[in-house]
């Protein structure tokens, strides 16, 4: 706890490896993980305190360290527009890295000062110029993506309609294959590309009925109810269910995204 207070640069990772040990539910991997990491920590003081010579090795502080800053301010913009792409629709977020791109290309250029040496100057030159083709590149993208609205194909492999799903199934004595998603959900668009997208997986889930149900687009009461009833707590969740008696044959979640196809398709023959 003192640590996560007194150290805003070893927060992050000491949180991540905070939870890592509380999901293990293990004393001693614990303890090994969390010692590991105090050892990694302190080898690097070791050093440069037993060879205090090394420190001359090490680059100097200047003003090189804030275009650094400037280049992991490019990473968190670059993870902001990831994120926003799975709550707002794709052609609003091309339109903000856009601008954004243009507005750092223009930041770039006025930065440069008479002062500035003749590398500092070459390198915002670069970077300027690289901002301002890359925001013609999104430009392109998003004038494409909001006047030139591309037919998309329907999958037809998927039902969207649960009392439709159940009503074949049981015409058919097959059992109903269920994957619940969400659009924020990004590991559920991983998986569709991997593993469901997979030629020969589709054609081992042929034996049953496959049911896709969003959470944006599927009724609220239905969606709430199948939730309730098989207890999802999260997404991705895919489900095997004997449509008859409504049992639940088998559940998984994230994890099949660490499942390749053909092992996917040995559990599903067990059914």
């Amino acid at each position: 706890m003192s640590g996560s207070v007194a150290s805003p640069c070893l927060s992050p990772g000491l949180i991540l490896l905070l939870s890592i040990v509380t999901a293990l539910v293990s004393k001693l991997l614990g303890f090994m993980l969390l010692f590991a990491f105090g050892f990694g920590l302190g080898i690097p003081l070791l050093l440069i305190g037993t060879f205090s010579s090394s420190l001359n090795a090490l680059p100097r502080a200047g003003m090189w360290m804030i275009e650094v800053k400037k280049l992991f301010g490019f990473m968190l913009f670059g993870m902001v527009f990831y994120f926003l792409n799975s709550i707002i629709p794709t052609t609003i977020v091309l339109l903000l890295a856009t601008v954004f791109m243009l507005i750092a290309g223009i930041i770039y250029f006025y930065s440069i000062k008479k002062y500035d040496s003749k590398s500092t100057k070459t390198l915002k030159n670069l970077i300027g110029i690289i901002c301002i083709v890359l925001s013609v590149f999104l430009g392109a993208k998003t004038y494409k993506a909001f006047f030139y609205i591309e037919k998309q194909s329907v999958d037809t492999f998927w039902l969207h309609s649960q009392q439709e799903a159940i009503s074949i199934a049981k015409q058919e004595k097959k059992y109903l294959f269920i994957d619940i998603g969400a659009p924020f959900c990004s590991i559920c668009k991983a998986i569709d590309r991997t593993i469901l997208s997979d030629q020969s997986v589709r054609a081992t889930l042929t034996k049953f009925v496959n049911l896709k149900l969003d959470e944006a687009t599927c009724p609220k009461e239905v969606f709430s109810a199948l939730c309730k009833k098989y207890e999802v707590v999260g997404y991705p969740t895919f489900l095997l269910i004997e449509p008859k008696t409504g049992d639940l044959l088998a559940r998984w979640g994230s994890e099949l995204y660490d499942v390749t196809p053909k092992k996917f398709i040995q559990i599903l023959q067990n059914y």
